[in-house]
């Protein structure tokens, strides 16, 4: 498990990660203002420092995670980047990922940090101190919380709990019993599951570049999505039929291979969200029909290792199945993608 424990700052993330860790034998508690701490001279390059050590922190995580380990990461984050990162770190780990944000109010946080700096307890608590001193003082962690509050409006996945001060046990606790729930939906696979079986064939060393695209919207090909939410992404296929411009894929946010893999509840939104590019294609291309298409394993001729479903525009005698595909022009994917979107059903 990778538990991302996020939150304003002296909200109590690292006593609530050490909590955690210490009743979990190997599990390791990775603060990444710690490994900042160790850079020479981070201070006068914090940012650079930042991110180094960020880098530092995946690579540890990585590590651990393959090992079999949970790992907890307690940090403010006020930007998706790095969020996005650790999830997909998650999915090529196997782990599951759960994301907690701790909530604040911002009087309670001023004082939080007021005190916290005023008697620090470590050289974390001095070093945060300094940085917000050197950039701006009590307008630095307005500005901090300011970013927390925008970024959580974006993150519906986030499991918001309210932190209580000065009774951190309290907090630990209901941070316990998310996690035990998380614990025990990864631990129940067959509830989940439309099949009671996983057929995998992926390569050991395989990095799904739909994970990639999803995560941090990072492709070597054009891409332009139509339409995201919690369960799927639609995007457009950067490979086009020479009669068919404008297909689109429908790709669940999770990584799972094929049909064997993927959970009964993403039915209705893999189907939802084809359904809703079916009705966008008719408004904006005025086809005369449309087709949805899926391969699974070598013989099925799958060839990217991520669950995905094809959804065509279709004309009367357009020989779609006799023809090949070829890398759609750039200028007019983008330009389709966007008349997608003004035509997507808002319900």
């Amino acid at each position: 498990m990778l538990v991302l424990l996020n939150g304003p700052p002296a909200s109590g993330k690292s006593t609530i990660a050490e909590r955690l860790v210490a009743t979990r034998p190997l599990a390791l508690r990775l603060d990444i203002d710690v490994v900042r701490g160790l850079l020479g001279d981070w201070l006068e390059r914090p940012t650079d420092a930042g991110l180094a050590a960020r880098a530092i922190a995946s690579s540890m995580a990585r590590t651990h995670l393959a090992a079999g380990h949970d790992v907890f990461v307690p940090q403010f984050l006020g930007r998706a980047e790095f969020i996005d990162e650790l999830a997909l770190l998650a999915v090529e780990t196997g782990a599951v990922f759960v994301e907690i944000a701790l909530v604040l109010d911002r009087e309670a946080a001023r004082m939080a940090f007021a005190e916290r700096s005023d008697d620090p307890q470590n050289d974390t608590h001095r070093d945060a101190a300094a940085l917000v001193e050197q950039s701006g003082g009590t307008s630095a962690v307005d500005e901090m919380f300011d970013r927390y509050e925008a970024l959580l409006d974006q993150r519906s996945s986030a499991i918001r709990i309210e932190a209580v001060r000065g009774d951190i046990d309290a907090t630990v606790r209901v941070v316990e019993g998310v996690l035990s729930i998380e614990a025990s939906r990864s631990a129940r696979p067959e509830r989940t599951r439309s099949a009671h079986f996983s057929i995998s064939h992926a390569p050991p060393d395989y990095r799904c570049q739909f994970c990639r695209n999803i995560s941090d919207g990072r492709s070597d090909l054009p891409l332009e999505f139509v339409h995201r939410d919690d369960d799927v992404v639609v995007k457009m296929n950067p490979n086009w039929w020479p009669n068919n411009p404008g297909s689109v894929l429908v790709i669940p946010t999770g990584h799972h291979e094929n049909i064997f893999d993927v959970p009964d509840r993403l039915a209705l939104p893999v189907h939802r969200a084809a359904r809703n590019a079916a009705v966008a294609m008719k408004v904006t291309f005025g086809c005369d029909a449309v087709s949805t298409l899926q391969h699974h394993e070598p013989a099925g001729n799958q060839t990217v290792w991520h669950f995905h479903l094809h959804v065509f525009p279709r004309w009367e005698n357009d020989d779609l199945y006799g023809t090949r595909d070829a890398p759609a022009d750039e200028a007019e994917l983008r330009e389709l993608a966007r008349q997608l979107r003004a035509s997507w059903p808002s319900r």
